[in-house]
């Protein structure tokens, strides 16, 4: 089974030989600055066949990039010179001072949640920033609606970090603490309807509790009414009894019927609070934001490459 995924990798992979100058360098792959390779001039690389963006950085001659799009079964050899680089180019710093010099953040929350880092703001959603190590500590800041979270971060111990945090319910995690009435509502930060809800909850499980208790001990009244009516030896016993047994049903009914209404208000406050879990929050249910998020720098904007 190893071997036949260990011929399947190779099989929808190509290599590709990178000759550089200087010999020395740093490659990122498809952007991807939290997985930075040391490279020497002449090394080969097995990658997935499909296109791909290589950029090449040193300290002393910035970055080089192509763009290569790679076949099956085909071997490419790319040659990169940074030493052409050498004409500088305003507000441009090159990936390796990018990544000597910034801690890398990835920061996952909602889609709509925004994410302010020292006060400036990072804009919404799942972000990865760069943050410069001016400072020997940062704040995250998560703000949805009135919500706020702070994250504090040591940038001296933890150069690369991640931080989930999400702002908003999540719709499963809703559903399975719906159960408990209330429950619900305090996951989602709405405290008043949770305690109006629970309070009902709890009013509606006591009624109930009262009124059932209510109506077994006059079904066993009655019920011991039936037991001496039916053991009655003297006529004159069985029509008091019997008196007695009509006047006393109607209470029977009555408690039957208190505890039945105690029951469907109880129920009908319970399917109210589903109807609760069902409608969304106000600012909605957990939506996590997908697809690529390009890097966001808190310093000055950086541009990368040339």
């Amino acid at each position: 089974m190893l071997l036949f995924l260990l011929l399947t990798l190779i099989a929808d992979s190509s290599w590709v030989r990178i000759r550089t100058m200087p010999t020395e360098v740093i490659l990122v792959l498809n952007e991807d600055l939290t997985r930075p390779i040391a490279l020497n001039s002449g090394d080969s690389l097995l990658l997935p066949v499909g296109k791909h963006t290589i950029r090449i950085t040193h300290p002393s001659f910035g970055d080089g990039v192509r763009e290569i799009d790679l076949q099956q079964a085909k071997t490419l050899s790319l040659a990169i010179d940074l030493r052409f680089n050498r004409i500088p180019i305003p507000n441009t710093k090159s990936t390796w001072f990018v990544l000597r010099n910034q801690a890398n953040v990835v920061v996952e929350t909602d889609a709509e949640t925004r994410i302010f880092v020292n006060g400036k703001d990072m804009g919404q959603g799942t972000a990865r920033l760069m943050i410069p190590y001016d400072e020997p500590t940062a704040s995250i800041e998560l703000r949805l609606g009135s919500k706020r979270t702070t994250i504090p971060i040591n940038l001296a111990t933890n150069r690369s970090m991640y931080v989930n945090r999400y702002m908003a319910p999540d719709r499963l995690v809703s559903w399975i603490l719906s159960p408990l009435p209330g429950l619900t509502q305090a996951y989602e930060r709405s405290y008043s309807s949770a305690l109006l809800i629970a309070a009902a909850t709890a009013g509606g499980v006591y009624v109930l509790h009262r009124r059932n208790d209510q109506y077994q001990r006059r079904q066993a009244d009655y019920q011991e009414l039936r037991t001496a009516y039916s053991g009655a030896l003297y006529f004159d016993q069985v029509e008091q009894l019997g008196l007695e047994m009509r006047a006393y049903y109607p209470h029977v009914e009555r408690a039957a019927q208190l505890r039945d209404i105690s029951a469907y208000a109880l129920g009908a406050l319970f399917a109210v609070h589903l109807v609760d879990v069902a409608i969304p929050p106000k600012y909605g249910f957990r939506k996590v934001s997908v697809g690529p998020h390009p890097y966001r720098f808190v310093g000055a904007e950086i541009r990368l490459g040339l």
